[in-house]
């Protein structure tokens, strides 16, 4: 009997409680696939998220690679401001190269003048009833002299590229043929020591000289070039003339006219022809004494003249020059 009411409280319990359990279980299988779904969730966004912070290490690495190439080209560029603030540096405090355009020459050659018939003049050949103040003649000689010259434009002011315009101050002797004539001085001293009427008449070489100073605008063609040819379109000349005219005069002015050539031999060293022509006024060194008459007091025809002497002291003091040049550009 007892084992029977057992029975039938297993049953009654089996009845109850296997249907609960029975409808229990559904809801935790589910709930445990939804727990599985969210873990899977879970662990793709754990994933997801390794992911962007993997993504984002390497975005900072890239960054801090361009930041470091461009720390290095800022470097870079810093460097090479500062190597060329020094070079500037270096060039504005290093002393300027100066490009020597200014020429110094020494020049010589022949000279010849026009017409140099200096006889018959007192300082010269002196007056005399003999003729023999007329052989004084030679028109012919040697110059030696020199020039320095500075640059004044390297474009004729603008008007011709390449041809530099120049100022030439210069200085030159000329030394022409002397020839036997009378000598004024000894002459005249002969003459007082031995009285007026004595034949005293003393000759010798007179030697005629002439000194130049000259001022000229220069036009040189080719710049850059080693030829060059140049011009001196007219210059200002000042010439000391030695002996002096009857008038005691030594003095004239006038005006040159040249052109040549000049190579550069070596660095600032050139080599050059040298042609000019001098036209002098002929106002202070020139004078026509051309006509003397000598009186004799000493004999029965007091007062009466002799024969006139006559002589034509009208001379043309224009010269030539041509020679050669060796100069050196400052």
């Amino acid at each position: 009997m007892k084992r029977g009411w057992e029975k039938l409280l297993h049953g009654v319990v089996a009845g109850l409680v296997l249907p609960a359990v029975a409808s229990v279980y559904p809801q935790t299988a589910a709930a445990q696939d939804r727990m599985g779904e969210m873990q899977n969730r879970l662990q793709e966004m754990q994933d997801e998220v390794r992911a962007l912070q993997q993504e984002l290490q390497d975005v900072k690495a890239g960054e801090g690679a361009k930041e470091q190439h461009m720390q290095q080209m800022h470097a870079d560029d810093d460097a090479k401001h500062k190597q060329l603030e020094d070079r500037v540096t270096t060039v504005e405090t290093a002393p300027a190269k100066r490009t020597k355009k200014n020429f110094i020459a020494f020049r010589g050659g022949y000279t010849e003048v026009k017409d140099l018939a200096r006889g018959f003049e007192s300082f010269t050949d002196t007056h005399n009833t003999l003729g023999l103040g007329s052989g004084n003649v030679a028109d012919d000689g040697y110059y030696v002299g020199a020039g320095i010259e500075h640059s004044l434009t390297s474009d004729l002011w603008g008007l011709w590229r390449g041809t530099e315009a120049l100022g030439e101050i210069s200085l030159e002797y000329k030394h022409f043929k002397s020839e036997p004539a009378t000598l004024v001085v000894p002459t005249a001293e002969c003459a007082l020591v031995f009285g007026i009427g004595t034949n005293c008449v003393v000759t010798g070489d007179v030697a005629k000289t002439m000194f130049t100073v000259s001022a000229a605008p220069k036009i040189k063609f080719l710049e850059g070039s080693k030829l060059r040819p140049w011009i001196i379109p007219g210059g200002l000349d000042f010439h000391v003339i030695s002996p002096p005219s009857d008038g005691a005069t030594y003095l004239d002015i006038g005006v040159q006219f040249g052109a040549g050539v000049e190579y550069e031999i070596l660095p600032g060293m050139k080599a050059g022809i040298d042609g000019r022509y001098h036209l002098i006024v002929d106002e202070a060194s020139n004078t026509n004494n051309n006509f003397v008459q000598v009186f004799n007091t000493n004999n029965n025809n007091a007062g009466n003249p002799l024969p006139g002497v006559t002589g034509i002291t009208d001379k043309d003091l224009d010269f030539w020059t041509v020679g050669g040049y060796v100069g050196f550009s400052f």
